[in-house]
């Protein structure tokens, strides 16, 4: 019957052929016996596990590490003034910014950094026409970013009481962890 079936070329007799034939070609290769494997073979597998459990142990921690909720704080110092000399202005911004990272170190902040300084320093027209020619303005800010939230709250406080003219950001992120 199974060979009518075949013969005729119904579709399920062609894939018993096919499968049939596929299972004997590599019945051939197959060993009859079970040979116990080497211990070099036996080392390398074990070597292989070893190291498919470090690769294991690695993507949890930084599944762990991306699912964290990340908060930060920038403070932000807004720089404007008027000075003689555009020598004084580039120094009263080098002089601010070390001012800003003093005071957080004598804080505790040991992860101040700082993330952003965009200034300007131009030519003040007005002063010009009083016969003055060495006058500049300064214009611009200074960021700084921080995790030690509690204490970056702290710093804006001390420099605006310093006069500086601050602002203070709170950002928290949560990651949608799958």
């Amino acid at each position: 019957m199974l060979i009518n079936m075949i013969k005729s070329g119904d579709a399920m007799a062609k894939l018993f052929k096919y499968t049939l034939c596929f299972m004997l070609a590599f019945a051939a290769f197959a060993p009859l016996s079970y040979a116990e494997p080497s211990e070099t073979t036996k080392e390398k597998g074990q070597i292989h596990l070893e190291m498919v459990q470090q690769q294991s142990e690695r993507m949890k921690k930084m599944k762990a590490e991306r699912c964290k909720k990340r908060e930060n704080a920038t403070i932000g110092i807004k720089l404007i003034r008027t000075a003689g000399s555009f020598k004084e202005l580039s120094d009263y911004v080098q002089k601010t910014k070390i001012t800003i990272a003093e005071k957080g170190k004598s804080l505790g902040i040991d992860d101040l950094i700082s993330r952003n300084e965009n200034f300007s320093i131009r030519s003040a027209n007005n002063y010009r026409s009083m016969g003055n020619q060495d006058k500049y303005t300064l214009n611009g800010n200074i960021g700084f970013e921080t995790k030690m939230v509690d204490k970056a709250i702290e710093l804006a406080e001390s420099m605006s009481e310093m006069g500086y003219n601050t602002t203070y950001k709170h950002t928290m992120n949560q990651p949608r962890c799958y």
